[in-house]
C-alpha cells in the first residue's frame, strides 16, 4: 500500500492542475501512512488547497476490514488502487468495486 501511493503520488505531478508535488514533499515530513485522514490535514493548514486526496490502509487481511475500506470509498466516490497479497480479497474487491461502480486498479 504504501509503495503504491508513492508512485501514484509521483505519477500526479506530471499534472500541473494537481498539488501532488506539494503534497509528496509534505507528507514525507510525516512517515506514519496508517489511516492518515487527508482531507482533516489538508483543512487544517498543513497542506495547502489539492484536487487530489489520497488515503492508505495497510495490512487489510480480512473480509471485513476490506468491505468497511470499499464503502468509505463508494461514500466518497473514489478511485480505489489496492496491492491486496491475498488473491480472494483482491478478487473480492474487484468484485464489489465493479458492483458498485466504484473505478479501482488493482496493482498486482
Amino acid at each position: 500500500g504504501v509503495t503504491a501511493r508513492s508512485t501514484l503520488l509521483k505519477s500526479l505531478v506530471q499534472f500541473e492542475d494537481t498539488c501532488a508535488d506539494d503534497y509528496y514533499k509534505s507528507s514525507n515530513k510525516n512517515n506514519n501512512d496508517n489511516n492518515i485522514d487527508d482531507v482533516n490535514r489538508r483543512n487544517q493548514g498543513e497542506w495547502s488547497a489539492c484536487d487530489i486526496n489520497t488515503r492508505t490502509f495497510t495490512f487489510i487481511r480480512s473480509s471485513q476490514a476490506l468491505t468497511q475500506v470499499l464503502r468509505a470509498a463508494q461514500d466518497k466516490r473514489a478511485c480505489v488502487m489496492y496491492t491486496l497479497a491475498d488473491p480472494q480479497l483482491r478478487e473480492q474487491a474487484a468484485i464489489w468495486c465493479t458492483e458498485h461502480n466504484i473505478p479501482h486498479v488493482d496493482l498486482i
